[in-house]
């Protein structure tokens, strides 16, 4: 056997950090890979908090150049990514994807005024009387008018303080059945809202809103990242 080092084992010995499968850069502090060498010199500067870029305007820094191009928009006040239903523009396109969530989330029915999304017709019906001007339904405690019997009745229960609806498990009670289907979720452990970001699941759909605002500042990664089997 020769003794002589190979070209492969010099890189290996010039850059340590680096692992090479075939044509798979494997960062060495969390195992994750790359096909690319300077696509893994990006993902290096998130583990040594390294931020390269800086924004001329209010120096404000970044890891990536990408990341200050997205930034520099919120100065020029500049939203290239907009809305097909609605109209709304935002200055990152993930933010737009986040957005599209709010008319899909099983809601195929869509309100052809505002675009606000519905998973049955009724619910589209009663929700088109929002935008006429006719309130006859009038609450005789606080004046509050509606334009269907059914919304004022649902805002009586506000004053009476009445909750018909009674968990079996845990004998807590409810205003409105919806609330009480929720609650049941938190017994069952089902977590039937994923968030199509990262996958994490939740009972309520009101949280999966709430967590998709962690995402908010964050930028799509490059498509240049393989699996181990992609690399082998």
């Amino acid at each position: 056997m020769c003794d002589k080092e190979s070209p492969r084992e010099n890189n290996l010995l010039a850059n340590p950090h680096v692992l090479i499968k075939g044509k798979s850069h494997v960062c060495e502090a969390c195992g994750k890979e790359f096909s690319r060498k300077s696509s893994l010199d990006y993902h290096l500067l998130t583990h040594t908090k390294e931020k390269p870029h800086t924004c001329e305007m209010c120096n404000k820094k970044f890891s990536r150049k990408s990341n200050l191009k997205q930034h520099l928009l919120t100065h020029t006040n500049e939203k290239p990514y907009s809305c097909k239903v609605c109209g709304k523009r935002f200055f990152q396109k993930i933010h737009l994807k986040q957005h599209l969530l709010t008319h899909t989330w099983d809601k195929p029915l869509v309100c052809k005024v505002c675009g606000k999304g519905f998973s049955h017709e009724t619910d589209v019906k009663l929700h088109l009387l929002t935008h006429a001007s006719d309130k006859p339904h009038i609450c005789d405690i606080c004046g509050k008018k509606f334009f269907h019997n059914y919304m004022l009745q649902k805002h009586l229960i506000n004053h009476t303080k009445e909750k018909p609806h009674v968990c079996d498990v845990c004998g807590k009670g409810f205003r409105q059945k919806n609330n009480l289907m929720q609650h049941l979720l938190t017994h069952t452990k089902e977590k039937p809202h994923m968030c199509e970001v990262c996958g994490k699941g939740f009972s309520q759909k009101s949280n999966l809103k709430a967590h998709l605002f962690s995402h908010e500042r964050e930028v799509a990664p490059e498509c240049d990242e393989t699996s181990s089997v992609e690399g082998n």
